[in-house]
């Protein structure tokens, strides 16, 4: 492995993809989190840094975003309202 990321051509159709099967946006490898919880601070494959910047979201808030509008659309369903 290097010690910089080497960045493919990626669309972003295959960018949300690998997003939403957890998987690296730049190479589509798995292994991006430690746990549930955490992301780690590099793709383990490509070495892309996954960390946030200051003043940028990024990873657990995005899975807990994403899973509680899954939640609410699922619960707004079986109760009959849509």
């Amino acid at each position: 492995m290097s010690a910089e990321a080497t960045y493919l051509p990626v669309g972003r159709g295959a960018i949300a993809a690998r997003g939403l099967t957890a998987r690296c946006p730049n190479c589509g490898k798995l292994g991006l989190h430690r746990n549930w919880f955490h992301l780690r601070p590099r793709c383990k494959s490509c070495e892309l840094d996954l960390e946030m910047d200051e003043g940028f979201y990024s990873g657990t808030t995005s899975f807990g975003y994403v899973l509680i509008l899954l939640v609410g659309i699922l619960v707004t369903v079986a109760i009959g309202g849509i």
